[in-house]
């Protein structure tokens, strides 16, 4: 891949993705993201007050994958509405292999949900984030692994 075409980052190993990480680790809890974010609840893609948009969640390296997950407050926010629904809902996991940098891919985990079209006046389905895992190993056991325990850790 061209440095160009990837912001001058070029990651070739689990360290190097672990330094370029370290400034976005997680606080310690939910009631600290929440602070350092001042509480705002955001749509996807768009910042916070203090600019954290996405946090690195600190996992040990156990698994048999080289990678790193990452999520969001408001991807937070929708893990504890998720929580208070308990067996009402199904989570999906699916490797984006068309985002990928080098020989790592984007393996996203997430729930559908339905949202009426009132313009249309349509029923559809919508997916939702809840977790990413930025990895080397394409979609393997210990890819779905380490999402689980991201999203278990996270609350």
């Amino acid at each position: 891949m061209k440095k160009r075409q990837s912001a001058g980052v070029q990651v070739t190993s689990l360290l190097q993705l672990q330094q370029f990480l370290t400034p976005m680790l997680m606080p310690p809890s939910v009631s600290a993201l929440t602070a350092a974010t001042s509480g705002v609840l955001q749509a996807v893609g768009s910042s916070t007050a203090s600019g954290m948009r996405m946090v690195h969640v600190p996992l040990p390296l156990v698994y048999d994958t080289e990678g790193a997950c990452l999520t969001g407050p408001t991807q937070i926010a929708w893990m504890g509405q998720l929580v208070n629904m308990p067996l009402k809902f199904v989570l999906h996991a699916d490797g984006k292999h068309k985002l990928h940098h080098g020989g790592w891919i984007l393996i996203t985990l997430g729930t559908h949900y339905l949202r009426w079209d009132q313009h249309n006046l349509t029923l559809s389905t919508s997916f939702a984030p809840l977790m990413y895992l930025f990895c080397k190993q394409h979609e393997t056991l210990g890819a779905a692994k380490m999402l689980i325990d991201a999203v278990q850790t996270t609350w």
